[in-house]
């Protein structure tokens, strides 16, 4: 990196963030090519345009900041539950705080315009690893197991080979009038490395042929296959 170069990112570090645009999503005087200020990105904690794309530091200070908002906000969602009555025990109080629904916009999107303005009294859920959508009840967890059964049954049964494009758990045409119960038991496959799935047969003879490790999907080297049942 050139001299110039260094200078230039070292400058671009110590803007400041436009508070138009971390407010907004949006900056007039950006379309206009003659804002100075630095255009963030979204934080989903915050709802708000405020990591600093250049500044590590700053960037990590704001996710702690949102970290323990998070936090307040969800002791405080526990004492609103009281509504100011002293009379409410714990356990009144806990199972109003479970029984609350999972925001749909928020569950979608990790977004939600009614959080944005401080009104939304739905609870906002923490993101699933699997269904990458934010569905797991952060109060409940039997709500939490629930959904990731079903997620995990979703992939293990709803989803189809990207080699042979046969839906994984539905038994092929070909073996439909085989009286061959064995025959009719299907794997599927899954890579030690990345998130695909495939029938096994198909991608144990996929790694035979091409002599590779690589998933043939997104290539990511995986160097063992996992085989599970339906």
């Amino acid at each position: 990196m050139s001299n110039f170069d260094e200078t230039d990112v070292e400058s671009l570090r110590e803007r400041n963030l436009c508070q138009t645009y971390l407010r907004d999503g949006f900056c007039m005087q950006q379309l206009e090519q003659n804002c100075y200020e630095i255009h963030g990105d979204f934080c989903k904690d915050c709802q708000q345009y405020a990591l600093h794309p250049f500044n590590e530091r700053l960037r990590h200070g704001h996710e702690i900041y949102c970290q323990i908002g998070r936090l307040v906000e969800k002791m405080q969602q526990v004492i609103n539950i009281d509504n100011g009555s002293e009379n409410n025990d714990s356990d009144e109080i806990y199972e109003e705080l479970v029984s609350n629904s999972i925001c749909p916009e928020y569950e979608q999107n990790g977004r939600c315009y009614e959080l944005e303005r401080r009104n939304c009294q739905l609870i906002h859920g923490d993101l699933c690893d699997i269904c990458e959508r934010y569905s797991l009840h952060p109060f409940s967890e039997p709500e939490r197991e629930k959904h990731v059964q079903q997620c995990i049954d979703d992939f293990t049964n709803n989803r189809t080979c990207a080699i042979c494009l046969e839906m994984i758990g539905r038994i092929p045409e070909s073996v439909f009038n085989n009286d061959d119960d064995d025959e009719c038991e299907r794997s599927y496959g899954r890579l030690e490395n990345c998130r695909h799935i495939f029938c096994y047969d198909c991608i144990h003879q996929w790694r035979t042929i091409s002599y590779s490790s690589e998933c043939p999907i997104c290539r990511v080297p995986s160097e063992n296959i996992f085989k599970t049942n339906n």
